[in-house]
């Protein structure tokens, strides 16, 4: 389980050729939110061109899996724009991931850790662009809402 999140801005001139295996394995996710003050969001994530679809809710930090139906039920009670973006793994790992937003005009990487020590010693790649960890503009719920 991973505590920890850091995000970076990535030029889009900067991103890595990826390889086709990360573009085929790569996430496609339709997220948006019920409630935005006690944050509780729903995301849909596709894998690849494929039909394979998992169904998540967030609550209070806590991801947890959903059937397609509770996704749906709650779908109408959306009171943020839905967002879509997709999500590419950068490692080998679950660590680091590129998310490239549709009808939005900045990529991020998001770097997980397990613990504050090991997002410490992170070596900050030279292609990612300027750490926006904490800036309330490329928080999920202020990139939806806004």
């Amino acid at each position: 389980m991973y505590e920890i999140e850091r995000k970076f801005l990535i030029s889009t001139n900067k991103i890595p050729v990826l390889s086709y295996e990360t573009i085929h394995n790569s996430l496609h996710n339709e997220l948006f939110y019920i409630q935005t003050n006690h944050e509780i969001k729903f995301r849909k994530e596709t894998v690849g061109y494929s039909e394979d679809r998992k169904y998540y809710k967030t609550e209070n930090g806590i991801e947890t899996p959903i059937t397609e139906d509770e996704y749906y039920d709650n779908f109408p009670r959306h009171i943020s724009n839905v967002i879509t973006y997709r999500s590419y793994r950068l490692d080998d790992g679950d660590q680091c991931f590129l998310n490239t937003y549709n009808d939005i005009d900045f990529n991020i990487a998001v770097v997980k850790f397990k613990n504050k020590e090991e997002s410490v010693r992170f070596i900050i790649p030279e292609w990612f662009g300027g750490e926006v960890t904490g800036i309330d503009k490329y928080n999920d719920v202020n990139i939806v809402t806004k």
